[in-house]
């Protein structure tokens, strides 16, 4: 069993995200699998699966993978937390056949569900310090499995750290102009007990044409990708809207992250009364 990379997240102090390779399987043990297993036998639950075939795409943040006739158990994702920290798990579970069940274990043996047989949606889940994975159980299953973990980093939460009601923003910031092209970043925060909850982000470059900009977004931190018409007032380096569409809606992992449809601002390119705790 071998790491195909590392990926060091910034989540809220520290955390790396290692994707696990699965390019071994055992073919001549008939393997059992139980669905329903209780936390303490899942925690010591030896990896061992076979598989007719998978293909993996690679991405950064997770894991986004097919698979055909999976029976048994794969550790799919490691994460490294460096304190004891929340996380957010978006998951996309689509299996046509057969059976499957997704955990969390955490060093101290500790199960977390994250979705049984198919569905789509998020968890936010403590994790303490040390090795946490995500396990994949399946029974003759045929089918997709997503993961993904946003980011939100140091400087992300140094910068909005001081919100004083709850709520949800949706804004702009680092908005540049040098010659005809713009770069800019967009955010989309959502604020419980006047902390951050969730952030998801965007940022766009381009060349401006008829006092717009186009650009496309690979991930908002949410596994949204997409396109953006940023439009600016003329001579100066105001945003007055962003319209904003989703791509991938079919394959999203959950129905959060970067606001989809126009957004408009202050034409006078302050921050509106909502963000002044800022």
């Amino acid at each position: 069993m071998t790491n195909l990379k590392i990926l060091k997240l910034m989540i809220i102090i520290f955390m790396s995200v290692s994707l696990i390779s699965c390019s071994t399987k055992d073919d001549n043990v008939k393997i059992k699998v139980n669905l329903n297993a209780e936390a303490k036998t899942l925690s010591n639950l030896v990896e061992k699966f076979q598989l007719t075939n998978q293909e993996n795409r690679v991405r950064s943040d997770g894991i986004d993978r097919d698979y055909i006739e999976l029976n048994g158990n794969i550790n799919e994702l490691n994460i490294f937390a460096g304190v004891k920290t929340d996380i957010t798990i978006l998951y996309n579970s689509n299996f046509k056949t057969g059976s499957v069940r997704v955990v969390l274990i955490k060093p101290n043996g500790a199960v977390n569900d994250i979705v049984k047989g198919n569905g789509q949606g998020s968890i936010t889940v403590k994790v303490p310090i040390g090795r946490s994975y995500i396990k994949l159980i399946g029974s003759k299953a045929t089918g997709t499995l997503k993961i993904n973990i946003p980011a939100v980093t140091n400087d992300d939460l140094k910068m909005f750290g001081n919100f004083k009601n709850d709520g949800e923003y949706v804004f702009y910031n680092n908005c540049a102009i040098k010659g005809e092209n713009l770069s800019v970043r967009f955010f989309r925060v959502n604020v419980v007990n006047k902390k951050v909850d969730k952030i998801a982000k965007i940022e766009l470059k381009g060349k401006i044409q008829d006092g717009k900009v186009v650009d496309t977004f690979d991930n908002d931190g949410w596994d949204n990708s997409g396109t953006a018409e940023v439009f600016i007032q003329p001579n100066s380096n105001i945003v007055e809207s962003i319209t904003i569409k989703i791509q991938n809606k079919s394959s999203q992992s959950t129905q959060w992250g970067i606001k989809e449809g126009p957004t408009y601002f202050a034409k006078d390119g302050k921050l509106p009364d909502f963000l002044n705790g800022l």
